[in-house]
């Protein structure tokens, strides 16, 4: 131990001791803080200090001093000189445990442990109950740089949410439109106290002219003679002989004989000092007071304000003598004292002239008050802190990602005190964001503390990021725990090769991700009971800096890409591995995401997925004009040329139906679906139908078909269809388009879905349909990028035509690559 400081008084002795400094990594020399306050007039204060120059360790005035950190146990020593009780104590009890209390002159032993609180703390050291001297030190993060990134992680979280509540202000003035604000300056912030303090007037000028009075009881003394009615509380004073003035004869009644000059009597009078006016003062007052305080920030800024500054500041002080102007009207200078205690009133609410004043009244304080969430840190609890930090900046990293601008109604709910942030510890809060391309970009959650109840438990990580893929029946789940704690002890370097979060925090992932799981939905095929997982990542983030670059070499970087397990440095000077690796995940097709664990839930989709490529389905086109539909539905039968239907015609699963824009009234789609039970073949001239057949001795492939079903989403063919088609159940179900339906096979919708998710121009070009072989499926689509063609051929994997050259990959992401290659060489 070592000792960092001593206060010696007269009666009294302070020692303060602890390790050196040996996590402390801040850049440049930044001095501690201990500032002394003596709380009697003494002759003697002699203060001591480590880790400042020579000249200024008993310097009374000086206020630099040697640096404490959270998170460590310091011990203090308390001896009086003298027949006196030394205690120390301090607002958070917490912080200090007594090791030994002594008697009267023996010292008293403390330990101090700040946890994972920073800046300023007070102490205060009393003989026998009386204050002796207090003492006030700095609390410095151990982890992250005190003067970059803790102020400027503190600086970010206000500038996002003041941004987004501008931004939702101003969304609320414009009808619930959601517009992009930039960074909010104090010009905006006059300008919605303009646009609301004159609807604020006018308001005012309403209650002016038809004010809202109560009822009230008046006493004043009278002559009873003179009283139109003896009142109840009257004739009490006349019995008992109170009043005022001097006596003369009753002659009403021979029990009184006498009675004051002057009685008490009362009366109801109207009054102006309503609880409604009383609000309504307190509310122009506070929102005075706030403007005046704009006022003196904006002069405070420089020595030398420049124009901007100087019409800022003159439009802030018209809108405080708007203030001062509503403040002399009658019923609000009438009113005197405060509301009453959660004071409603119908007449605010309801009353015209009040209720514009509540509601612009309320926004004028919504524009100047911002709290919840980061802005109710006790003592700045960097934990916490870190924690808000990692969640709203990821919310911006996604934000930008996708191209989206965050929802500010999102994140703010209206309060009696202001807007507050709706984010608390230990209450989930999700926020979805979704690009506009709702084509192919997926569709992503962000979670403040999400809980996950399963088997075991509930589950509550820090944050949590969901990402639904297009036509996967389940979101992929991404735990991400933000962790203030850093191991830099040199066995663990050794170990995992870089620093990095203690393990017991990546274990913690492990168990979410077993611990979190799911059963599939009730009916399913495979299992209606099995439990599946949802989570397929886990990243610890931590607040550290790789100033030389080796965390890459570090296991748990390695670990994130190779079991989905692993940690990412995460600070304001450290944004560049968490943004990359964000990135590299949402350019991953849900393939891909599917295949990070096995046993995943959606592993029956793929399975089902794989059995449904097998089944052929026929796109019948149906005669314009005779409603052969509903010939179909009513008869269940389908026929088409035996001749024309190729090599897949006696495998036919399923049959869907093209009906042409003439038929639906709106542009042509594949709309309808029939399963095919049986089939038969017949000469033309033996089905009968409402039209006239034009070749009667033709063969007929006759379907038995099932119930035709209309499709929950029809797909839509804007060309058209003339002649028959042939499509799988997989692509049948999948398809959005046209083109889309020669996608027959899981391995060619896996190559499109990467290639769309990377934003590359493609073209698909149909094969002949063949009759598709169970044990070695092929598929019939050949992808065209640039001068590269692209077939899956089954077993042998994807065959890749490079002019004259030929090439096969049994791996989609193997594909992906050659093609990012060749497009870099382009």
């Amino acid at each position: 131990m070592k000792v960092l400081f001593e206060i010696e008084t007269d009666k009294v002795f302070i020692r303060w001791q602890g390790p050196a400094r040996i996590r402390y990594t801040a850049s440049g020399d930044i001095p501690g803080h201990i500032r002394v306050n003596p709380r009697r007039s003494m002759r003697t204060l002699i203060v001591w200090r480590d880790e400042v120059p020579e000249e200024l360790h008993r310097d009374f005035q000086a206020t630099e001093g040697p640096r404490l950190y959270e998170q460590t146990i310091y011990h203090l020593i308390v001896r009086p000189k003298g027949d006196f009780r030394a205690t120390l104590s301090h607002r958070d009890t917490t912080l200090i445990a007594a090791q030994s209390i002594g008697e009267p002159g023996e010292p008293s032993l403390y330990t101090v442990n700040f946890g994972s609180q920073v800046g300023f703390s007070n102490f205060e050291v009393r003989l026998d109950g009386q204050p002796e001297v207090d003492f006030e030190v700095e609390v410095f993060p151990s982890k992250i740089d005190y003067k970059s990134d803790y102020d400027q992680m503190l600086a970010e979280i206000t500038n996002f949410l003041m941004g987004l509540s501008l931004e939702y202000l101003k969304a609320t003035y414009r009808s619930g439109q959601v517009t992009k604000a930039p960074e909010p300056t104090d010009i905006e912030w006059l300008t919605i106290l303009r646009q609301v303090i004159g609807d604020l007037e006018q308001a005012v000028s309403r209650i002016e002219q038809r004010p809202h009075r109560r009822l009230t009881r008046e006493y004043r003394f009278v002559r009873p003679e003179k009283s139109r009615r003896a009142a109840a509380a009257m004739r009490r004073a006349i019995h008992r002989g109170q009043g005022r003035g001097s006596k003369k004869a009753y002659e009403g009644s021979q029990g009184i004989p006498w009675i004051r000059e002057y009685i008490q009597d009362q009366r109801a009078v109207e009054s102006l000092d309503t609880p409604e006016h009383r609000w309504l003062k307190r509310q122009l007052l506070d929102i005075r007071r706030r403007i005046t305080w704009l006022i003196q920030a904006e002069g405070a800024r420089g020595r030398t304000p420049g124009r901007r500054r100087r019409s800022t500041i003159a439009e802030l002080k018209r809108m405080e003598s708007s203030i001062v102007n509503l403040l002399k009207v009658e019923p609000v200078q009438e009113a005197v004292g405060d509301p009453p205690a959660n004071f409603s009133s119908l007449v605010l609410q309801g009353t015209t002239g009040y209720r514009e004043a509540y509601t612009t009244c309320l926004i004028l304080r919504l524009g100047l008050r911002l709290e919840g969430g980061p802005f109710q840190l006790s003592l700045k609890d960097i934990s916490a802190l870190y924690e808000y930090w990692c969640y709203l900046n990821m919310l911006k990293i996604v934000s930008d990602e996708l191209g989206v601008e965050i929802d500010p109604k999102s994140l703010f709910r209206h309060t009696s005190n202001g807007l507050r942030v709706d984010l608390e510890r230990g209450r989930s809060k999700q926020i979805v964001l979704r690009s506009r391309d709702k084509s192919n970009t997926p569709k992503l959650a962000l979670a403040y503390n999400p809980k996950f109840i399963g088997p075991t438990g509930a589950n509550q990580p820090d944050v949590g990021l969901s990402i639904s893929t297009r036509d996967w029946p389940h979101p992929f789940e991404i735990i991400l725990d933000a962790k203030y704690r850093v191991d830099e002890r040199s066995e663990y370097v050794r170990a995992h090769k870089a620093v990095g979060p203690p393990e017991d925090t990546i274990n913690v992932l492990h168990r979410y991700r077993d611990a979190i799981l799911m059963s599939l939905p009730e009916g399913n095929e495979t299992s209606s009971r099995q439990l599946k997982r949802r989570t397929i990542m886990g990243v610890v983030l931590f607040p550290y800096r790789d100033a030389n670059g080796n965390y890459e070499n570090g296991d748990f970087f390695r670990s994130l890409d190779a079991v989905g397990i692993g940690a990412l440095p995460f600070l304001p000077s450290q944004e560049s591995f968490v943004r990359k690796w964000l990135g590299s995940v949402l350019e991953q097709s849900g393939w891909s995401l599917a295949e990070r664990l096995p046993g995943h839930i959606t592993e029956p989709t793929r399975l089902a997925w794989q059995v449904e490529a097998t089944h052929p389905v026929l796109i019948a086109v149906l005669r314009p004009g005779v409603n052969q539909l509903e010939w179909v539905k009513r008869k269940r039968l389908y026929y088409a040329p035996l001749n024309r239907l190729g090599k897949r015609r006696f495998a036919t699963k399923w049959i869907a139906f093209f009906q042409s824009k003439s038929d639906r009234g709106e542009v042509g789609a594949i709309s309808c679906e029939a399963e095919v039970l049986d089939m038969d073949v017949k000469p033309r001239g033996e089905i009968k139908t409402p039209w006239r057949a034009s070749r009667p001795d033709e063969l007929q492939l006759v379907f038995e078909l099932g119930p035709v079903r209309e499709r929950e989403r029809p797909i839509v063919v804007e060309r058209g269809i003339r002649s028959f088609r042939w499509a799988s159940w997989l692509s049948l179900n999948r398809a959005q388009n046209s083109h889309e339906l020669y996608i027959e096979t899981e391995p060619e919708w896996r190559l499109y879905d990467a290639i769309c998710a990377r934003g590359v121009r493609y073209q698909i070009k149909p094969g002949d349909p063949r009759v598709v072989d169970p044990d070695d499926i092929k598929g019939r689509a050949e992808f065209k990028v640039g001068s590269l063609r692209i077939k899956y051929a089954g077993a042998a994997g994807f065959r890749m035509d490079i002019g004259e050259d030929v090439a096969y990959c049994s791996d989609v992401d193997d594909v992906i690559g050659i093609i990012e290659s060749r497009r870099e060489l382009t």
